[in-house]
Formats: C-alpha cells, sequence, structure tokens
C-alpha cells in the first residue's frame, strides 16, 4: 500500500492503532475519561462506517475474494467492539451525573 506524502491520518485513526497495538502486547486500552471515550468511540465509528461503506461499493462492482470477506468481517467486529465500549463510557458519563 502506497501512502500519500501529505496523509494526515485523523484523531481517530491514531486511537486505533494505539488500541491496537496495547491489545497485541495485552494491555487494555488507553485509559480516558467518558468525555473523551465518547468522542474517541464516535470518531471511531464514524471512520469504521465509511471503510465499510467504501469496501462495500468496491465488492459491488468486482467478484467476491476472500481477503475483501476477511476485511469486511474485521470491519464488523471493530464497529461491535466500538459500539459496546461507547455504551460502556455513557453508562460511566451517567454514573457521575
Amino acid at each position: 500500500m502506497t501512502v500519500p506524502d501529505d496523509f494526515e491520518p485523523s484523531d481517530a485513526e491514531l486511537e486505533m492503532v494505539v488500541d491496537e497495538a496495547l491489545q497485541k502486547t495485552g494491555q487494555p486500552p488507553v485509559n480516558r475519561s467518558p468525555e473523551k471515550g465518547i468522542a474517541d468511540m464516535q470518531g471511531r465509528l464514524k471512520l469504521l462506517n465509511e471503510q465499510k461503506a467504501k469496501l462495500l461499493k468496491g465488492m459491488g462492482t468486482l467478484p467476491f475474494d476472500t481477503q475483501r470477506g476477511e476485511e469486511l468481517t474485521k470491519i464488523d467486529r471493530e464497529i461491535r467492539e466500538a459500539r459496546q465500549r461507547l455504551g460502556e463510557y455513557q453508562t460511566q458519563l451517567k454514573g457521575r451525573n
């Protein structure tokens, strides 16, 4: 994959990379306040839904292949996880109020 010289990852992309790196080493995600967690998960969901829409659009014009199916499965799993974490942060925020 080639990355343009002027590529600037979004905050959502950066926090996803950090959380994934921590997960691979058996560590929990970065500790966030409920407000920050909600904002991060909303950004993550927006990004993941955009990636899924782009992938599905491409799948509609090309024959199905295993790699695209695996990518779709991964995105769906990440969406479920982000929704769950968003709910947890919202519950934490409600508990503080």
